[in-house]
């Protein structure tokens, strides 16, 4: 029960007329939220007043600890009536559109996975197939999306994809999905990295992961990235400055690309064998614990109970 500051229930206000037949229809053919006969008849027996305030700030919905509850307390008026003004606002705020770009992009991410034949797309280049930004993209134009909706999608994330995706998407994902603090956390998308010099750096999706793909992270991946980054190595003019840094920044990445296939090495003389049906704390600590992951998905005490 919503309550204003003098303890008043806010369902009790009045709402307009309006307002409640719109909300009546709602609820009459939501099939997610089946409505009680209480709650039925305490919308009916809701008081009808036309004259309502007229809320003009539903953009600070949301902000600032400024919740849907507080909200109706602050402007002293029925949830009923506030939804109805919000539904015909055609204003989403801020927050709301951040979180709505984010959960598009990872149903995006998702099927761009599925689609793939081993659920492992690349994020840095010279791998032997596109990158995941790109195919992000033409996803998004498969969908009907148009540049200029692409280009908003993106702005919302606060980043350019490429930078999102290798800084920030697996642990909004991780977190977001954090339903219970005291359970392990749920991504269903796991980022796998190299270290700081991005050596390389892979997307997977845990419906596709299994020893085999381990082994084809070292056999194909692994392989086509040191291929591409000695024979980068080799092409560059050491003579200038410019040269220099790139060849020495190169030499970093090879040194770090030669630890992770260390470590998936380790990993496979582990007998590591995932199981989709073990879960994801199970399947993924090994891999944190190998240092393999962008963002660690399992406290101290979940790692060592696992």
């Amino acid at each position: 029960m919503v309550l204003d500051k003098e303890g008043l229930p806010v369902g009790d206000y009045s709402v307009s007329s309006q307002a409640k037949e719109a909300y009546k229809e709602w609820l009459s053919t939501n099939t997610e939220f089946t409505a009680s006969p209480e709650v039925w008849e305490h919308i009916d027996s809701l008081e009808i007043n036309e004259d309502q305030p007229h809320i003009d700030d539903f953009e600070s919905l949301y902000q600032n600890n400024n919740g849907w509850e507080e909200f109706c307390i602050k402007h002293k008026m029925n949830p009923i009536e506030v939804w109805y003004q919000f539904k015909n606002a055609g204003i989403l705020p801020p927050q709301c559109t951040q979180v709505l770009a984010f959960e598009l992009i990872t149903d995006v991410i998702r099927s761009v996975l599925a689609k793939d034949d081993d659920g492992v797309i690349p994020l840095t280049e010279r791998m032997g197939e596109e990158q995941l930004a790109g195919r992000i993209e033409q996803e998004l134009v498969e969908r009907g999306y148009n540049s200029a909706q692409i280009s908003q999608i993106i702005q919302l994330l606060g980043t350019p994809l490429d930078k999102y995706l290798q800084d920030k998407f697996f642990k909004q994902l991780s977190d977001h999905l954090n339903l219970f603090m005291y359970l392990p956390k749920t991504p269903f998308i796991w980022h796998l990295t190299s270290g700081p010099h991005h050596a390389i750096e892979l997307y997977i999706s845990i419906y596709k992961w299994s020893r085999d793909t381990v082994f084809r992270i070292k056999s194909v991946y692994i392989a086509n990235r040191e291929t591409a980054l000695n024979d980068r190595l080799s092409g560059i003019d050491i003579s200038t400055a410019n040269g220099q840094l790139e060849a020495a920044e190169l030499k970093e990445q090879l040194k770090e690309l030669k630890v992770f296939a260390e470590k998936i090495d380790e990993l496979l003389a582990s007998g590591y064998d995932p199981k989709l049906d073990d879960g994801v704390g199970k399947n993924i600590a090994p891999l944190q614990k190998a240092g393999l992951l962008s963002y660690e998905v399992l406290n101290a005490g979940q790692l060592k109970n696992t």
